[in-house]
């Protein structure tokens, strides 16, 4: 165990996401920054159903800040291989664009869907 402190923040999607069978009842998803020291992890992930990555480990999306031009930000999966979660590349330009942002939208390619752009509203 360590002594050091891990922030977290996390924002909520107001609406679920509907897939196919056999994930079927609604997904919740999520983005979150965790910070402890300097290093900072900003990840997204679903309750259920399977976020699609091209290539065996890593893959590119787009994120983007209000209405901002696009950002392409390489992600990884989880280091468990669950597929609900991803974590975002350039998590330092990441944290400090949510610090003013009042939405967020990522581009994402599920499981026997084509990609779709999931808006996060910012509340203060």
């Amino acid at each position: 165990m360590s002594s050091t402190t891990t922030y977290f923040a996390q924002i909520k999607a107001e609406k679920k996401l509907h897939f196919d069978i056999p994930f079927s009842t609604g997904a919740t998803s999520e983005l979150t920054l965790r910070k402890n020291n300097n290093k900072v992890d900003v990840y997204y992930s679903i309750s259920e159903g399977i976020i699609m990555v091209n290539t065996l480990y890593a893959d590119y999306t787009q994120i983007k800040f209000d209405n901002e031009k696009p950002i392409k930000v390489k992600y990884t999966i989880s280091s468990d291989h669950s597929m609900k979660t991803i974590f975002l590349g350039s998590a330092k330009l990441i944290e400090k664009k949510l610090k003013s942002a009042k939405k967020f939208i990522i581009e994402v390619t599920f499981f026997k869907k084509v990609h779709i752009k999931l808006f996060l509203m910012l509340k203060i």
